[in-house]
């Protein structure tokens, strides 16, 4: 069996932000560089990461939070197949003798 497939999703996530955190204390450290990147502009855009990270998620969730209020108006076909499939259920349950407090 190949590992990758027995790898749950937060067991993947765990480990890129373990190889992200590491790698983030090695440029806040001065390990490694940033090739290309002169090390005055690295010591100033390094400490700053973590932040743009956060409010970048942020952004995003708030985004995905948008999108999904915008778009619940379009779920009245949902809404109405769920109700029905609701009623269903319970008259089912009455045959079958099952009492129902409504």
């Amino acid at each position: 069996m190949n590992h990758n497939q027995t790898t749950t999703r937060a067991g993947r996530l765990l480990r890129k932000a373990i190889v992200l955190s590491f790698l983030y204390v090695l440029l806040h450290t001065e390990k490694i560089s940033i090739p290309f990147v002169p090390k005055s502009i690295q010591a100033k855009i390094i400490p700053l990461a973590p932040w743009w990270f956060l409010i970048s998620l942020g952004a995003y969730c708030l985004g995905v939070l948008g999108i999904g209020l915008l778009t619940v108006a379009d779920c009245s076909q949902a809404y109405e197949e769920l109700i029905k499939d609701i009623g269903m259920a319970k008259d089912d349950l009455r045959q079958r003798g099952i009492q129902l407090d409504e």
